[in-house]
């Protein structure tokens, strides 16, 4: 973009990066702008700048100069480098990644300021704005320089044939960042049902997985293997729970299949069922708990 005032061309400008910075209460997000001054003759000298930040036609918000210092516009060899920044809050964050949904994201700024000339006087510079295209890799790390930490940063190519994936994660993305975990839950489990139809899966292709399980299935050992539907998380979440506190509470390393045998039946049978409290059911334990409920349905039976 050109920065013109009067009948004068000041400057070529570019948009030569973005980073972010980390606030209290605030995110800060950093625009390097790279400067060309042309003008000579006018001695021109260049207030500090302000601008706008868009995606579009939508607005994000006012840039603003870190710095109150002039600049004499005088032609050089190198190029002359100015900052602006816009502190966005978690909103406008959302918005943003609303509008990225899972892809990469085109900020447009648009640069304003005044400048004094020998010859104009005190002129305003007429609006010049440029595009800046940001990459998801480009946007995940300005993100994390924010200190954005509450956001699922994942970066998904962008394939052909994989759905709505990017849709379901941008959805997930989102459902984290406001703290709505349980519809991040759904969204995750979307993101693998688009992926796994994306990909042409099938259960029928699982056959190398769950011949694993084919001797476990066998009817002569007496066991009944159960595997959870594909993309059904909660299928397995409680056992995988339950193995969670066993192996955090009583360990996982032993000394011979006697000790686990032992340790593991007075575990379960006289710590876990008859003293251990769960919250999920009233801070009792579970034989407490079986004890009370047979007791209301004999109560109701009677009545």
């Amino acid at each position: 973009m050109d920065l013109w005032y009067e009948n004068s061309k000041l400057a070529h400008v570019r948009v030569a990066g973005m980073n972010g910075s980390s606030g209290i209460g605030f995110f800060r997000l950093m625009v390097h702008l790279e400067f060309i001054f042309t003008s000579g003759g006018d001695e021109a000298t260049l207030f500090p700048l302000t601008g706008r930040l868009a995606v579009g036609n939508r607005d994000v918000g006012h840039l603003f100069s870190p710095a109150a210092e002039l600049t004499k516009a005088t032609p050089r060899d190198y190029p002359d480098t100015k900052v602006l920044y816009i502190d966005l809050d978690r909103s406008r964050i959302e918005a943003l990644e609303a509008i990225r949904n899972g892809g990469a994201l085109s900020l447009d700024v648009h640069v304003a300021g005044q400048v004094i000339s020998k010859q104009h006087g005190l002129c305003s510079l007429r609006d010049a704005s440029d595009s800046y295209q940001l990459n998801q890799s480009g946007w995940i790390d300005i993100l994390r320089q924010m200190g954005y930490g509450e956001t699922m940063l994942i970066e998904v190519p962008v394939t052909d044939g994989i759905g709505k994936t990017t849709e379901y994660l941008a959805a997930a993305q989102k459902a984290i960042g406001l703290g709505h975990y349980r519809e991040a839950v759904g969204a995750c489990r979307d993101v693998l049902e688009a992926l796994s139809m994306g990909v042409g899966d099938s259960d029928e292709r699982d056959s190398d997985f769950t011949a694993l399980f084919a001797n476990t299935r066998n009817k002569a050992n007496g066991i009944t293997c159960s595997m959870s539907r594909r993309g059904q998380c909660y299928d397995n979440a409680a056992m995988e729970s339950w193995f969670s506190t066993f192996k955090f509470e009583l360990g996982e390393k032993f000394d011979s299949y006697t000790e686990v045998k032992e340790k593991s039946f007075d575990y379960i049978e006289v710590f876990y069922n008859q003293r251990r409290l769960h919250s999920s059911i009233g801070y009792l334990s579970p034989a407490e708990c079986e004890r009370r409920h047979r007791k209301q349905l004999a109560r109701a039976e009677a009545a």
